[in-house]
């Protein structure tokens, strides 16, 4: 069996119940199964994330923290 193939049969066994898995793990087994069988790729919405890029480059996510421990003191 090649490694492809037991990738297959373990996203098949996620997907049927066999292996315990979570609701989002589940459906990224189902996704996976359906751009390997041929359906339109699943694509990363990238609108979204530029605002959070900006924030982490501008430092804000420090900011935010030091603001709150000093507000506390």
């Amino acid at each position: 069996m090649t490694n492809k193939e037991e990738i297959i049969q373990y996203c098949h066994d996620c997907i049927s119940g066999v292996i315990p898995s979570g609701k989002k793990h589940i459906w990224a087994c189902e996704r996976f199964v359906q751009t390997l069988n041929g359906s339109e790729p699943w694509i990363f919405p990238t609108s979204g994330t530029n605002k959070g890029q900006k924030r982490l480059s501008n430092g804000l996510h420090c900011l935010s923290i030091l603001r709150a421990h000093f507000q506390e003191n």
